[in-house]
């Protein structure tokens, strides 16, 4: 930002073509489409806290459609990013309440 004028593209998903290139962001695409993948295949048993984090990761992806990221709030999304592939990759013990889904 040079006296309010903005340099950067005013979409996230441009931005990171710009900065990473073409393969940066098809590997980011990826990544996320694979999460989305196994976040569905794994719909039924999820805890609240993953359907929680995955709506949060849900709506930042949504938001960058039409704006860029903020040094302050990337850190919250990554967090929270890294915490629900964390929880994506936790198998709960199986109990009656859940056997009867």
């Amino acid at each position: 930002d040079t006296f309010g004028v903005n340099t950067r593209p005013h979409n996230e998903y441009l931005q990171y073509a710009l900065f990473l290139g073409i393969p940066g962001l098809a590997m980011y695409l990826t990544a996320m489409g694979s999460l989305l993948v196994r976040l569905l295949r794994r719909f039924r048993n999820l805890s609240p806290m993953c359907v929680i984090m995955a709506c949060t990761v849900l709506t930042y992806c949504a938001s960058a459609f039409v704006g860029n990221s903020m040094y302050y709030t990337t850190i919250y999304y990554v967090a929270i990013l890294a915490m629900l592939v964390d929880e994506c990759a936790y198998t709960y013990p199986e109990t009656p309440e859940t056997a009867v889904r």
